[in-house]
């Protein structure tokens, strides 16, 4: 009964990669070698895009929700649109506890942004999401919202231009 009811309150955590699979890409084609980034690099960063961006996830390994949140000017759609890509990865982070065996999780999220031509690192941004208003009682553990939104603005502030992310 122990096993069952440790399963049943960790497997939320598990889903708490930081894809979001409610949405989806304009992004046509392959992904996979844009992963192979260094962040260790961050010392020699510029704090400035080139071209597009193409935002993915670290964890999930496919294009991240926050591509979708892009303007046009800036969202990439095609491979040889790709001139930055940022890679995001997110941590779970206990916001509360909401009750009986009942908390509330939240996403911290952080983006490298490289230069897709080079692969040198050119800026960091980071957000983190808000905890969820409410959890299932009891035994309902519940991860809030992936702050999406929000390092997509923080990716347009990068770019120098005058756009807000809706």
């Amino acid at each position: 009964m122990k096993i069952a009811r440790a399963l049943f309150l960790l497997a939320p955590l598990g889903l708490a990669a930081c894809g979001d699979p409610e949405f989806g890409s304009d992004f046509d084609g392959p992904i996979e070698a844009y992963f192979d980034q260094d962040p260790e690099q961050f010392t020699e960063a510029e704090y400035r895009l080139v071209g597009k961006v193409l935002v993915l996830d670290a964890d999930a390994r496919q294009i991240d929700a926050t591509h979708d949140f892009l303007p046009e000017e800036l969202k990439a759609l095609t491979p040889d649109e790709v001139g930055t890509i940022a890679i995001i990865t997110c941590v779970v982070d206990l916001a509360g506890s909401y009750g009986f065996f009942s908390d509330g999780y939240s996403l911290d999220c952080e983006g490298h942004l490289y230069e897709a031509a080079t692969g040198k690192l050119m800026a960091q941004v980071s957000d983190f999401g808000n905890p969820p208003r409410e959890t299932s009682f009891p035994f309902g553990d519940k991860i809030g919202k992936k702050p999406a939104k929000g390092l997509a603005q923080r990716i347009v502030d990068l770019s120098g231009l005058d756009l807000i992310v809706r």
